[in-house]
């Protein structure tokens, strides 16, 4: 668990609620949720009474409606603090931004509101949060990193939760006895269902369904391990860089060279 920046929490903290107006209490309320990528950043953190605060978790308080109040105080504008959180797209406001399918919501916004919501029940919503990943990605053909940036994810996680929802959209199609990484691994075989059926007939754990699938390991497999692996040694790259020094230099002496050699293949 990431250490809190009190000195940021402590420094929004207030005796009423900016909501409402009411005695609060508690600590500020997130509203880019810690778990979906939110920082304990003045931009990021509202004071609210106890009953606002339960409302905002449950997103019955309009996000649009704290950011505004959020802007107003720290003397910024609303479209920064949500490119900040990495929710525009394209510039444009979620709220802005009709929905193709209104079960998850009107607007990108609603169905970013879900998601968050259904990140807040914890491991019993996967399905869900896969549910409403898909419709993003199918509905509204967003690209990984978009969906990714807004809801505080990997881009190889976002490829995962689709491909997983799309080889299992039916409750049906599940099964309850085995896990949601049990659906994970099979989805990526060429009959994702037979798999799954020989995992529960077998009685398999994960490590266990993963070495029966070996050697019948698709393309797909090695594309989104390869996504994976790439994903991180640029976050890693990027910290060492930011960070300098001579590791830093060390580091661009190494990469040069292996980008010319590239280049040059």
């Amino acid at each position: 668990m990431a250490k809190f920046n009190m000195t940021e929490i402590k420094s929004v903290r207030k005796a009423y609620c900016e909501y409402c107006g009411k005695p609060a209490y508690g600590w500020p309320h997130h509203i880019k949720t810690r778990g979906a990528g939110g920082k304990d950043d003045r931009k990021n953190l509202i004071q609210l009474c106890g009953e606002c605060h339960e409302l905002a978790q449950q997103y019955k308080i309009p996000r649009l409606e704290l950011v505004t109040i959020v802007a107003a105080r720290e003397g910024t504008t609303v479209q920064e603090i949500y490119r900040e959180s990495g929710w525009l797209l394209d510039e444009k406001m979620p709220h802005e931004i009709p929905m193709a399918n209104p079960v998850a919501g009107k607007t990108f916004e609603e169905v970013l509101e879900l998601y968050l919501f259904c990140l807040e029940k914890g491991e019993s919503s996967v399905w869900e949060r896969a549910a409403v990943i898909t419709v993003m990605s199918d509905c509204m053909e967003l690209k990984p990193r978009q969906i990714a940036a807004a809801i505080g994810c990997s881009s190889s996680l976002v490829r995962k939760m689709t491909r997983t929802f799309d080889a299992f959209p039916k409750h049906e199609d599940r099964l309850p006895m085995l896990s949601f990484r049990h659906h994970q691994i099979a989805a990526y075989t060429e009959d994702p269902k037979e798999w799954l059926n020989k995992a529960a007939d077998n009685e398999w754990s994960t490590r266990q369904l993963q070495e029966a699938i070996t050697e019948s390991i698709s393309p797909e497999i090695k594309e989104d391990k390869n996504w994976g692996r790439a994903e991180q040694a640029l976050l890693l790259t990027q910290e060492v860089l930011n960070i300098g020094g001579d590791a830093a230099e060390w580091l661009l002496k190494e990469l040069l060279p292996l980008i010319k050699r590239k280049e040059v293949a």
